[in-house]
C-alpha cells in the first residue's frame, strides 16, 4: 500500500513538472506540429524531412530554413525575468501550440510583446504571467511568431555558383546601354552588349573574375501572394540559367523607396533589397 501511494505521488510530481507554468524554453526536437495564432490568423507547421506549411491535410510548401531557425532559437532561448502583474484579461497577441504527431497538445505558450523593448509577457499552459526575454536580443522576439503563411515561404530567389552557371542576362530599363549578357559555351565565356552583339575585346580573365564575384545565394526580403506591378515601373530584369526575375520600383507615399524594390518571378512576388542584388550590376561596370 505504501508503494502504491509513493507511485501515485511520483506521478503527481511528474505531471506537475511536465505542466509547469515556467516551462517556456522549448527545443525543436520536442515539436512535431506547431500552431501559431495571431488574432484571426492561424498557421500550422509540420515536419517530415523538413518543416512545411500545412492547410487541412494538404502540404502547401516547405518553410524558409532561416525563418525556422530563428523561430526555434527564440523558443529555446526564452528566459524568465520575473512575475508580471498582467493577468491575461484582455488576451494575448500570439498563441503557440506545440503538438505531437498524433495531435496531442504538449505545451501552449501565449505572448504579448512589450512595446519598444525586447521583452514579452508570457503564459505557459494557462499559468501565471511572467516577463520573458532572450538575453542580448535587441528586437522583440515576437517578430518570429508570424501566423501569415507567406512569411514562411522560402526566400532564396536565386543561386549562382560555379557548378550551375551557364548564362546571365541583365536588361536595364533605366539605361538600356547598361544591358548585357554572358554565356558559357564549350568552356569559353562570351559577352554580348545591349545590342546583343558579341564583344570579343573583353578578356576571358575579366569575365571569369566577374562571374566569380557574383557567386552567391540571393534572397527576397518577403513574399506576397500576388502583386499588380505596372510595366512602366520596371527597373531591370535578371535572367540566370533561364530563370527570369523582374524588378520594379517600390513607391512609399508616391516617392521611390531607395532601399527596397518589388520583384516578380513566375508565380512568386515580393520585395527585395537593392543591397542584395546591386553587386551583380556594380561589378559589371568593370567589364565595360
Amino acid at each position: 500500500m505504501k508503494f502504491f501511494y509513493f507511485f501515485i505521488l511520483t506521478l503527481t510530481f511528474a505531471a506537475i513538472s511536465c505542466n509547469s507554468d515556467t516551462d517556456f524554453p522549448t527545443e525543436e526536437s520536442d515539436c512535431q506540429i506547431v500552431e501559431i495564432s495571431d488574432g484571426n490568423k492561424t498557421v500550422v507547421l509540420e515536419k517530415d524531412t523538413a518543416w512545411f506549411v500545412k492547410s487541412g491535410e494538404k502540404k502547401l510548401f516547405y518553410c524558409d530554413k532561416h525563418k525556422i531557425y530563428a523561430f526555434f532559437n527564440t523558443l529555446r532561448d526564452l528566459q524568465l525575468q520575473g512575475l508580471s502583474s498582467y493577468n491575461g484579461e484582455t488576451g494575448f497577441k500570439n498563441t503557440i501550440t506545440i503538438k505531437k504527431q498524433s495531435g496531442k497538445t504538449v505545451k501552449t505558450l501565449k505572448f504579448n510583446p512589450v512595446g519598444n523593448s525586447p521583452q514579452l509577457i508570457g503564459s505557459c499552459n494557462g499559468g501565471k504571467c511572467y516577463v520573458v526575454a532572450i538575453p542580448g536580443l535587441k528586437e522583440n522576439p515576437s517578430v518570429n511568431f508570424s501566423a501569415d503563411e507567406n512569411y514562411w515561404k522560402e526566400l532564396s530567389l536565386l543561386e549562382i555558383s560555379a557548378e550551375n552557371f551557364s548564362s546571365i542576362k541583365v536588361e536595364n530599363f533605366l539605361d538600356t546601354a547598361q544591358s548585357f549578357s554572358i554565356v558559357l559555351k564549350d568552356g569559353v565565356l562570351e559577352f554580348f552588349d545591349y545590342k546583343n552583339e558579341k564583344n570579343q575585346e573583353i578578356k576571358q580573365e575579366n569575365l571569369r573574375e566577374y562571374i566569380g564575384s557574383i557567386f552567391d545565394v540571393y534572397r527576397a526580403k518577403e513574399q506576397f501572394s500576388k502583386l499588380q506591378l505596372p510595366e512602366n515601373q520596371k527597373i531591370y530584369s535578371l535572367t540566370v540559367n533561364g530563370k527570369k526575375i523582374d524588378f520594379f520600383k517600390k513607391l512609399d507615399n508616391g516617392k521611390p523607396d531607395f532601399n527596397q524594390m518589388y520583384f516578380s518571378c513566375g508565380e512568386d512576388f515580393g520585395t527585395a533589397t537593392y543591397f542584395n542584388f546591386e553587386k551583380i550590376l556594380i561589378d559589371a561596370e568593370k567589364l565595360k
